[in-house]
């Protein structure tokens, strides 16, 4: 078997407008057949017009057909078995069709290899490098592409075979690798720090999949201890004689001890070693059962047990992990389980995110806290400061509140779609949608003893308006024939002794019929004529709901976990959307129609169709 390590790193661009995908594929022999075959490694990068997941996917399976292929027959030699398994690859990819059309912009790197004893085997399919350093001197196994070929590759080149020494160091990785100076490559891989040096010092590489072959170290075998030294001049003769007769019945009995101390270390190694197998082996095979199960188990809506055995089948591969065996079937597991749990969770990846709003270059000092939208407009607002963007013209502008006035909600005034609400910590004052036009006027103002405000909310004919005391307030209105608003008298809504006594500290809330609250633990509460009735406890904490009377459904965002809740008015969880660029996001609103959603991170709206 091969006498060389390996060392698997991967660099993924975590841009969200990045779709290109890479990884790393080290396959052992499984049984005592495959033995004869070695080792097989891949590393291997695919970049396209489809979306991150798709590009995984593609990987995934172009890997698989030359794993299972390869170790398909095992009574024939490594490089006949490596020929066959490029070929039933090679056939593999000429039949995507819809991966090899002009539009889907693929480009493939993969650098394939075979290891049994001392004999290594390579492939190669578009400009991936394999590299060796020997001697001192780092040479390229296969020459590069020439500079500036952009043709594409598809299926894999001829095979070079050779043997290694036992000095070689050997990279296969995908093309990025040429960003590292040649020598300091060679450095770091001399001294087997090449991958701990690329996890911290990789600027410039956005993506690579890189395996470094490095030469096992054997560990120095037990010795006899040395003989006893002799005795002083002094000794008397036949003490002498005596002694030497002893001595080679004393060099024979450490001797025995030490070959039976390791034996007996050899003996408990072989020991714990197969009882790990044997244990590994078991787990392997209570997660796939436990796996297995779940799917039926979401069929019928069984949620609670379904999370159970997934967190069993979790704490199993935990273990796996652990004992060290089966490492690519772990990764596949992890990948399964983790797609299991996103099923259970109903999340669905969001592959079409959008720049809706870019502020950065004209926003000094701004700090958004918050988004709404108008008629074909997104209002990002932060202290005193509203900023307009029309989506028709592409073009915006900022706006000023009152000084000290910090804007806290912004809404839809009723009746009027070419008009806003802006509603301050104090006032609440009209603002004209017009992104030409100023700052609107004031139309109430809350008294000396009314609470300071942090967020609103409208419906039917009053605005809803939560205290910095947790409480949430009514401000009925009626509807001049000038469309102006008619305030009545500020009124309590929330039940304060039942707040007082259960310690429901609203954050966030929206209104439709009933009031839907976030609680400080992340609990969304449904709040009906002021007290509790229906609770749910998305297990990730959300930090800002969105829902208004016209959405049919909650709009929960988990800035922590990058994901977006929907759920309908009961309180039932109809999906999740996950994209890494929802990771750290504030606020989030979607459109009339449920079909666009926006969110706001940073000082950037962000947009996507569902």
């Amino acid at each position: 078997m091969s006498r060389f390590t390996p060392q698997e790193l991967t660099i993924l661009d975590p841009s969200p407008l990045s779709s290109s995908y890479a990884e790393t594929f080290v396959y052992a022999p499984a049984n005592k057949d495959e033995e004869n075959l070695g080792y097989l490694y891949a590393a291997a990068e695919v970049s396209s017009n489809k979306t991150k997941k798709e590009n995984a996917e593609l990987l995934a399976e172009i890997t698989a057909v030359l794993k299972n292929e390869y170790y398909r027959n095992t009574i024939v030699a490594p490089l006949s078995a490596l020929r066959f398994a490029l070929k039933r690859t090679n056939n593999f990819l000429a039949s995507q069709k819809k991966w090899l059309a002009p539009a889907a912009g693929l480009k493939l790197r993969v650098m394939a290899g075979s290891l049994k004893d001392k004999n290594l085997h390579l492939a190669r399919l578009g400009d991936a490098a394999a590299l060796i350093l020997r001697n001192g001197n780092l040479q390229h196994i296969i020459p590069p592409a020439p500079a500036g070929l952009d043709t594409p590759a598809w299926s894999f080149e001829n095979i070079v075979s050779g043997e290694l020494t036992a000095e070689d160091r050997l990279v296969l990785a995908t093309n990025q690798i040429h960003r590292l100076d040649k020598a300091e490559l060679a450095y770091k891989l001399k001294n087997k720090k090449l991958v701990e040096y690329l996890k911290t010092q990789s600027d410039g590489i956005k993506i690579l999949a890189l395996i470094t072959l490095e030469p096992h170290t054997p560990v120095s075998p037990l010795y006899p201890l040395s003989p006893f030294s002799p005795h002083s001049k002094g000794d008397e003769k036949g003490k002498m004689g005596k002694r030497r007769r002893l001595k080679p019945m004393v060099l024979i009995l450490i001797l025995v001890l030490a070959v039976a101390a390791t034996t007996a270390a050899a003996l408990k190694i072989k020991k714990e070693n197969a009882g790990d197998k044997k244990e590994a082996e078991v787990l392997l095979s209570e997660i796939t059962d436990l796996k297995s199960k779940i799917p039926a188990l979401l069929e019928v809506k069984n949620e609670t047990e379904a999370q159970e055995l997934l967190t069993s089948a979790r704490e199993k591969l935990k273990r796996l992990e652990e004992l060290g065996y089966f490492k690519t079937t772990r990764i596949t597991l992890e990948q399964e389980l983790t797609q299991t749990e996103r099923n259970l969770k109903r999340v669905e990846e969001v592959g079409n995110v959008r720049t809706a709003v870019d502020l950065e270059n004209n926003s000094a000092g701004f700090e958004p806290a918050g988004i709404a939208l108008g008629r074909n407009k997104i209002m990002i607002y932060g202290g005193e400061t509203l900023y307009r963007f029309d989506m028709n013209r592409k073009e915006g502008g900022f706006v000023s509140a009152d000084k000290n006035q910090t804007i806290v909600s912004i809404l839809e005034k009723p009746e009027d779609p070419n008009s806003a609400l802006v509603v301050t910590q104090d006032q609440i004052t009209t603002l004209a949608l017009d992104s030409n036009s100023s700052y609107g006027k004031n139309i109430w103002s809350r008294s000396e003893n009314d609470p300071v405000f942090k967020q609103a909310a409208v419906y039917g004919r009053a605005i809803y308006l939560l205290g910095r005391n947790d409480l949430i307030y009514k401000l009925p209105f009626e509807i001049a024939s000038s469309s102006d608003l008619a305030f009545g008298k500020l009124e309590t809504w929330t039940n304060q002794a039942l707040i007082t006594n259960y310690k429901l500290l609203i954050t966030n809330f929206a209104v439709e019929g009933s009031i839907f609250g976030l609680t400080d633990d992340g609990v969304i509460t449904e709040f009906v004529n002021g007290e509790p009735r229906n609770k749910k406890d998305l297990s990730e904490k959300s930090a800002w709901i969105f829902t208004t009377s016209s959405h049919k459904n909650i709009y929960a965002l988990t800035p922590d976990e990058g994901l977006i809740t929907v759920l309908d008015k009961n309180l039932n969880i109809v999906t999740r959307y996950s994209h890494p660029e929802l990771k750290g996001a504030r606020a989030v609103a979607v459109n009339s129609q449920e079909r666009m959603v926006y969110f706001l991170k940073g000082k950037t709206v962000y947009s996507f169709e569902i």
